[in-house]
C-alpha cells in the first residue's frame, strides 16, 4: 500500500499550483513504514501521513493560528478511492483531482 501512496503523492507534488509548496518525505524502513505529504500555502498548512498498513491521517490548519480546517483518518484496503476521499483536502490547496496510481 505504501508504494502506491508514494506513487500517487509524487503525482500530486510534481506540479503544485503557484504559491503552494508540496513536499514528500518517505520514512525509514520499519515494521509499519510511512510517508508524509506536506502542503503549505499562505492560508493553510496540511499533511497527509500514510502507513504501509493502509491507515492514514490528513489534517490542515489555518496559517497563523491553530484553527483546524480539516481532519480525516481511517484505513484503506485499496488505494483506488484514496484521491476521491481526499478531494476536499486537496481542494484547500487548489490541487485538482489527481488520478489514482496504477
Amino acid at each position: 500500500m505504501l508504494n502506491q501512496f508514494i506513487a500517487w503523492a509524487r503525482k500530486v507534488s510534481k506540479t503544485p499550483p503557484r504559491n503552494v509548496s508540496v513536499e514528500l518525505t518517505i520514512g525509514q524502513a520499519a515494521d509499519n513504514a510511512s510517508a508524509r505529504l506536506d502542503f503549505e500555502s499562505a492560508a493553510a498548512f496540511g499533511r497527509i501521513t500514510f502507513w504501509d498498513s493502509g491507515y492514514f491521517h490528513a489534517e490542515a490548519v489555518a496559517a497563523g493560528s491553530d484553527q483546524d480546517l480539516f481532519s480525516l483518518h481511517g484505513q484503506f484496503t485499496t488505494i483506488g478511492s484514496f484521491a476521491a476521499q481526499l478531494s476536499e483536502f486537496l481542494g484547500m490547496f487548489d490541487i485538482p483531482a489527481v488520478p489514482n496510481p496504477a
